[in-house]
């Protein structure tokens, strides 16, 4: 990845200029990812950016567009820029002739929020909501129009109802009460199309205490996410996998660091670039709580996966198993510890590369709080106390697979790894689509 970043270390007023303008070109045609103004290594306040700027072997002029030039009296922000390999090369570029000046002939200004959509989002009181997809539109003078990605202060944003939803000036929408409210933007004068209907619902019902405070010792631990214990690391609690509906937030009850998921059907919690090693470990544990329903059929499935020695999906040697959760086990408005042995995870034939935790089912409203692996203690195992009876069959009427009686047949694999599943069954691939085999 090559970026570069020139600012002032004072502000300078570009309000007289309509444009950040400079020639190009490249060893090849390519494509530069950002290139914009606006980035002062600091609040970065009214970064603008054009993206996926063509170049080739010829100079070029390129123009970006201030959105709103008005807004810049004090800009540190002279040039930024970023690009990577293409198709696993790298390439020259150079960029000369870099200016802000006032064309005159950009035309017809249009800007947009939400990219210009209508939308419909459902809330609760202290829920926030983020506003993007902001841009602005020009046209050029070659008769083309061309967007920029503009910062939120470029807009002035309104709330129809400010008693149920207000939103900041940088676009951050605070849900404050039942109710409906509209959010719209303008920059100067122009209203920008797109909008966010607000339907709150009011407060969610939700924990009043916080989920039991574990008592394992934290030598026995591997923990995901509890206040009880360090933390490993975990790369994301919402993958955001296609056809996941589900919405994760991050809040406080009484000073304890709880998830909530909101929309549940099935969220994806990877910790893939550094996959834990719970091979000495008993259990897996986590706590929920629940205002939904939780009368049968209704049900909260916990599935694990491990990428086997190689640490890659759909290598060759994956493993996981599911299971699931429904009454008497499950109680709506209360905490509920589930402690579940490993060994019910019957698929999961390895556990030394976990990478995924995947949470599912019917509930859509759950709180999540102390997710870890610990060791509940050596367990006596159960079994014969008396060897099997000793064959008594002519070894030359045998073909043996397994036995200290006669010669065993070489190159049986006992453990073929088939991944937690059927060799004759299809995989799913969890980071594109929804889980499979989520019956148990």
């Amino acid at each position: 990845m090559q970026a570069a970043l020139i600012f002032t270390s004072v502000g300078r007023d570009l309000s007289g200029y309509d444009a950040l303008t400079f020639w190009a070109r490249a060893t090849k045609a390519a494509s530069i990812d950002v290139v914009g103004f606006g980035n002062d290594f600091g609040e970065s306040k009214f970064l603008t950016t054009l993206n996926d700027v063509k170049v080739n072997t010829n100079w070029q002029k390129y123009i970006i567009p201030i959105p709103d030039p008005s807004k810049l009296t004090r800009e540190r922000g002279m040039l930024y820029y970023a690009e990577g390999p293409e198709d696993g090369l790298g390439y020259t570029f150079w960029i000369d002739e870099v200016k802000f000046e006032k064309l005159g002939t950009l035309a017809h200004p249009k800007y947009a929020i939400l990219d210009g959509q209508d939308q419909v989002v459902s809330a609760n009181t202290g829920q926030q909501l983020n506003i993007g997809g902001l841009k602005a539109t020009f046209n050029m003078p070659t008769g083309v129009d061309q967007s920029v990605a503009a910062a939120p202060a470029y807009f002035t944003f309104t709330s129809s109802n400010p008693s149920v939803a207000t939103v900041s000036s940088t676009g951050v929408v605070s849900v404050l009460d039942a109710g409906n409210a509209v959010i719209t933007a303008k920059v100067g004068d122009l209203d920008a199309l797109g909008s966010m209907t607000v339907n709150s619902s009011g407060a969610l019902v939700g924990p009043t205490t916080p989920a039991p405070t574990p008592t394992v010792s934290a030598d026995s631990v591997i923990s995901l996410f509890s206040n009880a214990y360090t933390n490993v690391n975990v790369d994301t609690w919402n993958t955001h996998w296609q056809f996941s509906t589900a919405e994760d937030f991050d809040l406080q009850i009484a000073g304890d660091d709880v998830k909530r998921y909101s929309s549940l059907n099935f969220v994806g919690i990877e910790f893939a670039s550094q996959t834990i090693n719970a091979s000495a470990m008993t259990h897996f544990h986590l706590d929920i709580w629940t205002p939904d329903p939780t009368e049968l059929p209704k049900a909260f499935k916990v599935l694990l996966v491990d990428f086997g020695a190689n640490g890659t999906f759909d290598g060759g040697d994956d493993s996981s198993h599911e299971l699931a959760f429904t009454r008497p086990t499950l109680v709506s408005n209360q905490w509920v510890s589930l402690d579940i042995p490993l060994s019910s995870f019957a698929g999961l034939v390895n556990r030394a590369h976990l990478a995924q935790l995947v949470l599912s089912g019917d509930i859509p409203n759950v709180y999540v709080d102390n997710v870890y692996f610990y060791n509940a203690g050596s367990v006596t195992p159960t079994g014969p106390t008396a060897a099997a009876p000793i064959p008594t069959r002519n070894p030359a009427d045998v073909i043996s697979i397994f036995s200290d009686t006669y010669t065993n047949v070489p190159g049986t694999d006992f453990n073929p790894n088939w991944g937690g599943r059927q060799p004759w069954l299809p995989k799913c691939r969890l980071q594109e689509t929804a889980p499979c085999g989520m019956a148990v």
